[in-house]
């Protein structure tokens, strides 16, 4: 009657154990599964009794949803564990994503500095400029950078700086091996004025023709000699690269559950800057650059120094990483600091705050080379020529009878006190020129001292204090520079990218013959 009904075998053997009628049995016959009931005295109820019985719901349905639940909690937590980083080492972790990164052709940056200097004790400025007026600073800069052919570096970026009424906006782009900068707000300083700089394209070179680094007024502002740079050997080089990939800088101390950034699921890790990782790579590359040059401005650089200066001012230092989970590309970090004087506590403190975004990787970069630009040495001599006392000619060799040194005029006595240091800066302009001729000359430099072109010598040579001897000789592939000093040696760089003194003229286009 209940098989008529629409019941199942197994369900009517199950309603009579239920019924307490253990001994009856479920076999398999061809036909199905059959009851065998048992002996008819035995029996307490009629059969067309069941049509009442309350009978259980049937457990497999619950069975399956149990076992899903299980088996979903099971892959939810390894699945959790993967995305948080669990099942991978910090140090596997931090070692995937520099490769990851490396992989990588193009990227879009987002860095954003926020400085607050309110609880420093700082006087008033001497510029007229008040405290107040740099408590809170931040400073931007958003760009796309091209690394595909690493002699050729290119990227657009935008950079901005704001303190108090003090704001600032710089248009920044690399192609060719030139840098180029405009000014598309020039701050106001009070106590001089930037706006003649303001909308102006200035154009830098900073490799030559050989993809070496090249002389230029931002690098001789630093203690880096481009000519040590550019002489390092290939296996030189290799161990520079190998010194740095087995630092450790930094050590994950946490992770957290993982989040969407940009569009992809990563990685959450807090870190702290590893001190003793920073103070050996510091001691083993200033070691490796002593033993190879010895002239370098690290000579006399003591590294055992460095975690009591510059890592010991660093307080409650605070970092935060986001790792793509599928790519390992890094998305964006997080860094808080303070900075203190670990000599003088008492003079406050400087909080740091500090954001990176990565974004659009290996997408392409577009750069548009300005219409019209100037060189630095250019846009100096126009906005502070008069105090250079420049003096115009048509010819690539000046030969001026040198300026008395005990002029009646003190102002004129200042003047020529800083000869040689002008002589120097304007001879580190005319090597960048140099390059920027020669890459727009079929990477030759014939023509390079006589040319009054916006890439040739003439320019440079007459921004020269007046009364300088200056000479200049080009052949296709070298030139050569002198001018004479006050002490009566000569100042002479080259194509090779020499900068040095001499007692005598160069016999040959190069400074060191």
């Amino acid at each position: 009657k209940l098989k008529s009904q629409g019941w199942s075998d197994l369900d009517v053997a199950e309603v009579f154990t239920v019924m307490g009628l253990n001994d009856v049995k479920p076999i398999l016959s061809p036909q199905g599964y059959e009851i065998i009931p048992p002996v008819k005295d035995s029996m307490t109820a009629d059969v067309s009794a069941l049509t009442s019985v309350q009978i259980p719901l049937n457990r497999k349905p619950l069975l399956y949803v149990i076992s899903s639940l299980i088996l979903i909690f099971i892959f939810g937590g390894v699945a959790l564990a993967f995305t948080s980083g669990y099942f991978i080492s910090d140090t596997k972790l931090l070692s995937q994503m520099i490769d990851a990164s490396k992989k990588n052709t193009s990227v879009t940056l987002d860095f954003n500095l926020d400085a607050d200097i309110s609880e420093m004790k700082i006087p008033d400025s001497s510029f007229g400029l008040s405290k107040d007026s740099f408590k809170k600073s931040n400073f931007n800069m958003k760009g796309s950078f091209d690394f595909l052919d690493p002699k050729n570096i290119k990227f657009n970026s935008l950079y901005s700086f704001k303190t108090g009424d003090i704001e600032a906006i710089a248009d920044v782009r690399a192609i060719d091996g030139s840098l180029y900068v405009s000014l598309t707000k020039a701050p106001n300083l009070g106590f001089f004025s930037l706006k003649p700089f303001e909308g102006k394209w200035i154009v830098i070179p900073y490799k030559d023709k050989s993809g070496n680094l090249a002389s230029n007024p931002l690098l001789s502002m630093t203690p880096i000699d481009s000519s040590s740079l550019n002489n390092l050997t290939e296996e030189q080089k290799l161990k520079i690269n190998d010194i740095f990939s087995k630092a450790s800088l930094i050590v994950i101390t946490k992770k957290h559950l993982p989040e969407m950034v940009n569009g992809s699921l990563s990685y959450h890790l807090d870190f702290d800057i590893d001190k003793e990782g920073i103070t050996k790579l510091f001691k083993d590359l200033t070691d490796y650059v002593k033993s190879i040059d010895k002239n370098s401005s690290l000579t006399n650089v003591d590294a055992s120094n460095y975690d009591k200066t510059f890592l010991k001012a660093i307080k409650s230092f605070k970092g935060e990483l986001w790792v793509g989970v599928f790519d390992k590309i890094p998305r964006k970090i997080v860094i808080n600091l303070d900075i203190t004087n670990p000599d003088k506590p008492e003079d406050g403190v400087v909080k740091i705050s500090t954001q990176m975004s990565y974004s659009d990787w290996n997408k392409p970069v577009t750069v548009n080379v300005p219409s019209q630009s100037v060189t630095f040495q250019e846009l100096m001599s126009q906005a502070f020529g008069g105090l250079m006392d420049v003096k115009s000619t048509t010819a690539s060799n000046i030969n001026i009878e040198t300026p008395s040194m005990n002029s009646t005029n003190p102002l004129e006595n200042a003047k020529y006190k800083n000869i040689e240091k002008i002589i120097k800066d304007t001879f580190t302009n005319m090597s960048s020129q140099a390059e920027l001729f020669s890459n727009f000359n079929k990477y030759g430099y014939k023509g390079f001292c006589s040319s009054k072109g916006e890439n040739g010598a003439y320019k440079i040579a007459i921004g020269l204090p007046k009364g300088t001897i200056y000479k200049c000789n080009d052949s296709e592939k070298e030139w050569v520079a002198t001018a004479k000093l006050i002490s009566n040696n000569y100042w002479c760089v080259d194509s090779s990218g020499s900068s040095l003194a001499r007692v005598n003229l160069p016999s040959k286009m190069s400074c060191q013959n």
